[in-house]
């Protein structure tokens, strides 16, 4: 089997299992949808397309290349440590705070993904913090961690 075929199945359970997930929650109506009406609508485009994929995987009539195979490249390094950075800061979050947490995640992600480009990835990180902060904590009221610099 193909890499294609198993990245469609994994993406049709994700679609089954969010539309299954999202009855729990009131459905609502059209013209007012509950809780439940976005994860079971987004399930549903999941299925549609992840099942696309699948048939198109199948009656694929090229023959197979052992490159693609379902193999671990080798980016898995970057994944593993962008996990970690993940988990990092949510463990810091409370303590560090919103701003200086989104600053080091998004910069220290863009590290890991191209590290020759710094500039951006410092730039990126000050404008994804300070626009998030604007949004959320500003224009939306939104209660974020102030953390150690009370910011």
């Amino acid at each position: 089997m193909r890499a294609e075929f198993f990245h469609a199945l994994f993406w049709l359970c994700v679609g089954i299992i969010t539309t299954s997930s999202s009855t729990r929650y009131s459905l609502g109506s059209f013209s007012d949808p509950g809780p439940g009406a976005l994860p079971f609508v987004l399930g549903l485009v999941f299925i549609l397309l992840a099942s696309i994929y699948v048939v198109k995987s199948v009656l694929a009539s090229a023959p197979r290349d052992p490159t693609r195979s379902f193999t671990i490249g080798t980016g898995w390094r970057k994944t593993v440590w962008i996990i970690v950075a993940l988990v990092v800061s949510a463990i810091v979050f409370e303590s560090l705070g919103f701003l200086i947490t989104v600053f080091l995640l998004i910069a220290v992600s863009m590290l890991l993904m191209e590290p020759r480009r710094w500039m951006l990835a410092v730039f990126m990180g000050l404008a994804s913090s300070l626009g998030s902060y604007v949004i959320f904590d500003i224009w939306l009221k939104v209660q974020l961690p102030r953390g150690i610099l009370h910011l």
